[in-house]
Parts: structure tokens; C-alpha cells; sequence
């Protein structure tokens, strides 16, 4: 037996949780995915019914829906949902140390899976993951294989909190930005676009092929600001493409979400130019508008807050090109918005350096927890 389920405790024995001012709670909101640290917790002081105690060097794991693959280390005292069990290693069996990085590994993941019971919200429990069976190093080698796998989190969390840096300041570089346009020239958008219109709304899905040869058709999934991704596409049949062609994409395009996350926005680059979309809104400037800026700005805090005005619907929100023309974006010299549109990026930029970085730590982790646990190839 490598772990155990950690002894429950009750809160009154709780001491003040290190740069917490008051004791921690912990729910399994608070784990995120695939993340071994906890970044953020609850209070007791604001109500609970939460009685699992949770001491400094214990492992937190998510047994409900445990595809979500929460599991993180536990580095404060609190108290925890029922929804979390909390692991304490066996001592001269396994390092405290590394056991976190053993429950993130696929193999015990796969683990939790074969285990887990119900349809809804599947659970999994001890009795099952007791079972697990892993062969370990001995605790000095453990203790230098956690040596290693830490140095590799703390770094990727050093990146993080520059990532969120990186963020922020381009977030206040935008909004300084269009705050000093806004003092010199606000413009409706329909009088800077030389095509507004709408991909194909009525019965996308006859247009759909499995076929090789298909044409890949942009959803809303497919947007987010300030770019595109393609891993979940569909593809319309040759003919249905040349057919509607209205909605084919070009080069400088700006392509806005209607529907789920409206206002989301990007520009078509050479990669996903001649491709058609689906309920997405089509956008194409004038010389007096820069493309790029006009999605900077849709993706703005002050963009989103006059497509949240123009949005209908509670459940799901819907934005119509009748409320896009109605906006109104600040409107420097097209020279000016280039020369924003350049700082931004390059900000972008500094954003998605330290973010692969990031992924690559990641993926090194993870093969290094696999070497050592076992997982997939």
C-alpha cells in the first residue's frame, strides 16, 4: 500500500492558513485541471458544510467525474469538499513529494476511470483506487525524481504568473489605446465596412460530407479572440462550397461570433483564407479601418460591453449584424491604428512565447510522470 485516505478531521482544530487571512476551504472548483498547485480557495468563515480536513502535504483528488483529471497538492490546512478525497503517503513507501504527480499520472487516471460508476456524474471511490498497483523506485531515487518534476512546476509556474502579467498589460495597453482614440473620433462601424454579412444559417448540416475532399466549414468553437482553432471541424461537400460562396472567407476578413460567445472576433490569415463558415458574421473594412483593429477592439472591454447591449436572449446569447452596424468604434488615422495594432501584437506575441514554453514544460512533465508510473506510449 503506497497511500492511504488521510484521517477526517473537524474544523475547530484549523490554524490560520499561511498567506490566508482566514482558514482555507477547499471545493472542487478550486482544483484545476491537470494543475498540481492550488491557486485559489474558499473561506469557512463564509458557511459550509464541508468537515474533510486537509493538512499540509496531502494529495487532493477530484473522484467525481475524474476525466476532469483534478488532482494538486495541498500545501495549506483547510478543509474540503466530500467530493475530494485527500491521500496521505504511507511512510518508507512513497514520497509526499512525489505522490501528487503519481495521481496525474494516465495510469492512474485510467485508474480512476475503469472505477468510476454513474452516468450523470460519475464517481469513483477508495475501495476501487486501493487497488491501483504501481511499482516504485526507492525513497531516495523518488526523492530525486520529485526534485526534478518540482524544479519543472515551480518554473512552469513562475511562467504563469509572467503570462498573467503578459496579459494584463496588453489588456491596458488596448484599453489606453482606444480610450486616447475615443477622445479624438468615435465612428459608427457600418459607415467603415465594405461588406457585412452572415455564413450559412439555414440547414448547415445537408451541407456536410465525411469526404477527404470536403471544404472546412468555421463554427463558433472554431473563433476566439484574436485567432482560430481547428481541432473540431466540419466540412461541406464541394458542390454546397462552390454553392455558397457569399461566405467563403478572404485574407483580412473579421470574423465575429453570433451565438455562445458573441463578439468574439478574428482576422482570416492565409491559413484559414477559402474556407466557408457557419453562423459566424463577416466583416470586411474600408481603407479607413484596419482590420486587425477593428477585432482588437471587438475583443476590448469596451467592445464587449456594446455587443453585451445589442446581445438578445438569456440562456444563449445572440448578436445580429443589425446590432454590429449600430457600434461605435474610436477612430484615429489608419496610420495610428496600425502603429496600436503593432504594439498589440507583439504583446500577443510575448503572450504566446512564454505560453509554449509553458505547454512544453507541460508535455515534459507529463512524459517524465509517465516514465516513471507507466501510461500511454
Amino acid at each position: 500500500m503506497w497511500c492511504a485516505p488521510a484521517a477526517p478531521g473537524t474544523p475547530p482544530g484549523l490554524r490560520p492558513v499561511p498567506r490566508l487571512s482566514r482558514p482555507a476551504l477547499i471545493a472542487l472548483e478550486h482544483l484545476d485541471p491537470g494543475e498540481i498547485a492550488l491557486s485559489r480557495y474558499g473561506r469557512v468563515a463564509d458557511g459550509t458544510t464541508f468537515t474533510r480536513r486537509v493538512r499540509p502535504g496531502q494529495t487532493l483528488f477530484g473522484k467525481r467525474r475524474a476525466y476532469q483529471r483534478k488532482a494538486a497538492y495541498a500545501e495549506v490546512d483547510a478543509i474540503c469538499s466530500g467530493d475530494i478525497l485527500v491521500f496521505e503517503a504511507m511512510p518508507g513507501q512513497i514520497s509526499p513529494r512525489l505522490l501528487p504527480f503519481l495521481v496525474h499520472s494516465d495510469a492512474f487516471f485510467d485508474h480512476a476511470l475503469g472505477t468510476s460508476a454513474g452516468s450523470l456524474s460519475p464517481r469513483t471511490n477508495w475501495r476501487a483506487l486501493a487497488d491501483f498497483e504501481v511499482a516504485l523506485p526507492d525513497i531516495d531515487e523518488q526523492e530525486r525524481i520529485a526534485d526534478l518534476l518540482w524544479a519543472i512546476e515551480n518554473h512552469r509556474a513562475r511562467l504563469q504568473t509572467l503570462r498573467a502579467a503578459g496579459d494584463v498589460t496588453r489588456e491596458a495597453s488596448v484599453r489606453l489605446g482606444l480610450k486616447r482614440a475615443a477622445e479624438e473620433q468615435v465612428t459608427p462601424v457600418t459607415e467603415l465596412l465594405a461588406k457585412s454579412a452572415v455564413g450559412v444559417v439555414v440547414r448547415p448540416a445537408s451541407h456536410y460530407t465525411d469526404a477527404a475532399d470536403g471544404v472546412v466549414a468555421l463554427r463558433s468553437l472554431n473563433v476566439q479572440p484574436g485567432g482560430f482553432t481547428l481541432d473540431d471541424v466540419v466540412r461541406f461537400k464541394p458542390d454546397s462550397h462552390a454553392a455558397l460562396s457569399k461566405s467563403t472567407l478572404q485574407v483580412g476578413d473579421v470574423v465575429v461570433v453570433r451565438t455562445g460567445r458573441p463578439g468574439d472576433a478574428a482576422v482570416v490569415n492565409e491559413e484559414v483564407a477559402g474556407l466557408n463558415c457557419i453562423d459566424l458574421i463577416i466583416l470586411r473594412t474600408k481603407n479607413s479601418l484596419d482590420p486587425h483593429y477593428l477585432a482588437a477592439f471587438l475583443n476590448s472591454d469596451g467592445g464587449r460591453s456594446q455587443v453585451r447591449r445589442g446581445s438578445a436572449g438569456t440562456a444563449q446569447q445572440h448578436f445580429n449584424v443589425g446590432a454590429l452596424r449600430k457600434l461605435e468604434i474610436p477612430l484615429p488615422e489608419v496610420e495610428q491604428q496600425q502603429r496600436l495594432v503593432g504594439v498589440w501584437q507583439r504583446l500577443t506575441e510575448n503572450v504566446n512565447t512564454v505560453q509554449a514554453e509553458m505547454d512544453s514544460l507541460s508535455a515534459l512533465r507529463s512524459s517524465l510522470v509517465d516514465a516513471v508510473f507507466g501510461g500511454a506510449p
